[in-house]
């Protein structure tokens, strides 16, 4: 499927997956709406040319009203993206809300829906090189469950209502706007705060976004409907490594590290004092399993079936990211 003439629905439209895959299809000719909750965000889009509906993408009047406008292709971002919380809202949102949009989609024959997952996937206690055949673990964790479970009614409501689909499994998605892996980081830097476990030689999985846009769209274009597709920069880098980089451009002082043992304890005590006084932690010890993983996952199904090649490497993302941070394009 081409984007050039095409109608596009983007659930999460201004958040930082969803606006950039805004940008792309509009540079790709295509004519693209979306829903988002969050109303300043929702301006951003507008100036972008995009439609933009103003609410819940799991309001299901909402939803019918966006869908029902003969809509070719489908992108949805929106999800509870967070270390930690209360299963039954992750569920909500991330299952229940993903199973609405699918079925409201297939209801109104859209060609192509492409629902964004995660490496996480996996758990936390993968194998080496995990690849898409490899087993789906939960570990207890609310967003590896609920994204396994996201995926499952996808595909139910797939072979129920005849929905071609396409599932994404990004690695860790940096690049400007990255909240998770760019703007908390910095900020917890910058208030002395961020600590890495065990000298941070976790592996993270990066890639940056333009990457990840590049290998879905390869996707669409070659109409890869049915298929699973990890999504990542092809590297091994270290947690230390990735944040050394990253307080670097943003002139900060490079992470600490403590024990494992000593920085879970030290973040539930101030997870524990925040939530007494009625305060969101700035961190959690959920947080710290992500940063504790060992392995890469593999991403060659992508090469091998899309033709996918990373044309942004971490040299040129740190130096996008320097760039916007010199120019007040990102502030922290």
């Amino acid at each position: 499927m081409k984007l050039k003439d095409k109608r596009v629905f983007i659930t999460g439209i201004g958040g930082f997956i969803g606006s950039n895959l805004c940008k792309r299809a509009l540079q790709e000719g295509a004519e693209v709406l979306g829903i988002e909750l969050n109303p300043f965000q929702a301006k951003e889009i507008l100036a972008e040319g995009a439609e933009v509906m103003i609410g819940d993408f799991t309001n299901e009047d909402a939803l019918t009203q966006g869908l029902s406008q003969n809509i070719d292709l489908v992108f949805h971002t929106a999800a509870v993206v967070e270390e930690g919380g209360d299963l039954e809202r992750f569920r909500e949102i991330n299952v229940r809300g993903t199973e609405k949009v699918a079925s409201i989609a297939a209801k109104n024959n859209v060609k192509g829906f492409v629902h964004f997952s995660s490496v996480m996937v996996y758990g936390f206690h993968y194998p080496d090189m995990a690849d898409e055949t490899s087993p789906l673990r939960g570990e207890n964790n609310p967003y590896c469950q609920t994204k396994i479970e996201s995926e499952e009614v996808l595909q139910q409501v797939s072979r129920n209502e005849n929905l071609p689909t396409l599932i994404i499994r990004p690695g860790d998605v940096y690049g400007i706007g990255s909240k998770p892996w760019v703007i908390r980081p910095l900020q917890m830097m910058r208030d002395r705060l961020f600590f890495l476990p065990d000298g941070g030689e976790g592996i993270m999985n990066h890639v940056y976004i333009d990457n990840l846009i590049d290998a879905v769209f390869l996707a669409i274009e070659k109409d890869k409907w049915g298929e699973v597709y990890n999504v990542t920069d092809l590297k091994a880098t270290t947690f230390k490594e990735y944040f050394s980089w990253l307080a670097h451009i943003a002139d900060l002082p490079e992470p600490a590290t403590l024990p494992s043992p000593i920085l879970k304890a030290m973040i539930f005590a101030l997870e524990k004092g925040a939530r007494l006084f009625g305060q969101k932690p700035i961190a959690t010890v959920d947080a710290i399993h992500f940063l504790e993983r060992k392995y890469p996952y593999s991403a060659q199904k992508a090469v091998k079936e899309l033709g996918y090649s990373p044309k942004i490497n971490l040299e040129t993302g740190m130096g996008r990211i320097r760039n916007a941070i010199k120019q007040g394009l990102l502030r922290f």
